[in-house]
């Protein structure tokens, strides 16, 4: 398959510029040593670079010896599968804008824990935008399932709640304030997963567990059309039996 036809059949062009995006960004700071990394940066005194807010997703260099290599490759492939998922479910579109609250929303809570707690923590790399999204595709699919490192199975909800751990004791190991900060834009993952804003509503109905008064509502009714239609069929069979026994009477 070429590669044209491959990037027309994930009908997910925004996800794969973003994945675009980060590869030239790899291949640049790698190749001039990182120099210039620090002016896409989001950090306490973003204000004098305001363009940090939009752009420190690129400030990522996953090129450097064959761990990165790895690492970025994989980040790509997990972009590809679950950002490229959630595009199609939304649309484009709306996707964009979803990225870009992903983006500004995680990074600006950042700084307000940075602010209350006294510290100057930087925020650089697509870990917000992508760690959001991810949880929003794993609430919509929970039960799906996975394997961690290739060796650890588990399920998409789990994996969704190791999300929200990881950057809880990422951000606020040392420091509750600012991890406590980093997770709550996690809150509108999942509003969004559960389709609670009319704005991000899915095209698809989520991935979500049946709960046991739904069962027996479902075993209930379906009891029920299994005794309506056996009750049809007999009456069909009484009524045949009559008039074949008015026939054989003539």
């Amino acid at each position: 398959m070429s590669l044209p036809i491959w990037i027309q059949r994930q009908r997910a062009p925004i996800t794969l510029a973003v994945c675009a995006g980060l590869v030239a960004a790899s291949l640049f700071f790698f190749f001039s040593t990182g120099s210039g990394i620090n002016a896409l940066t989001f950090n306490v005194d973003w204000l004098e670079k305001p363009w940090t807010l939009l752009v420190y997703p690129f400030a990522f260099s996953g090129a450097g010896g064959v761990f990165a290599l790895i690492s970025t490759l994989l980040l790509l492939a997990w972009m590809v599968f679950t950002c490229g998922s959630v595009e199609r479910d939304l649309g484009t579109s709306k996707f964009g804008v979803l990225l870009l609250t992903m983006t500004v929303l995680p990074a600006l809570l950042v700084y307000g824990g940075m602010r209350l707690s006294g510290s100057g923590f930087g925020v650089m790399g697509p870990y917000f935008p992508i760690a959001g999204i991810s949880v929003i595709w794993a609430l919509r699919n929970p039960n799906f399932q996975l394997n961690l490192f290739g060796i650890l199975p588990l399920t998409a909800k789990i994996l969704a709640i190791l999300i929200v751990a990881g950057t809880f004791f990422l951000y606020g190991f040392g420091n509750l304030i600012l991890g406590v900060a980093a997770i709550l834009y996690f809150i509108l993952s999942w509003a969004i997963a559960t389709n609670r804003i009319p704005f991000f509503l899915y095209a698809s109905a989520p991935d979500v567990k049946v709960t046991k008064a739904q069962k027996v509502r479902e075993e209930a009714y379906l009891a029920d059309a299994a005794r309506r239609l056996h009750e049809r069929e007999e009456t069909e069979r009484l009524r045949k039996l009559f008039e074949r026994s008015g026939i054989d009477d003539k």
